[in-house]
């Protein structure tokens, strides 16, 4: 293979890896926020907003956070 083709299919690879740990990390970070979520929820009355409120939940992740729970009823 040329250096030319090597570099670029190892930019590629190397592009690949770092969106997947990415989207590991984030989907990581939702299932966590989602399972202390359920806690509260479960074993002190909150509300779903209540208990995202106490644990300072990202705005951005909140949406997901709510249909994910959806989803489990």
């Amino acid at each position: 293979m040329c250096n030319l083709s090597q570099g670029i299919r190892e930019e590629g690879l190397a592009e690949g890896l770092t969106k997947g740990l990415e989207k590991g990390v984030a989907k990581g970070r939702i299932d966590t926020t989602l399972c202390y979520v359920k806690r509260l929820i479960q074993k002190n009355n909150f509300s779903v907003t209540e208990a995202m409120d106490l644990l300072g939940v990202d705005e951005k992740i909140r949406a997901v956070i709510v249909m994910e729970l959806q989803q489990e009823i």
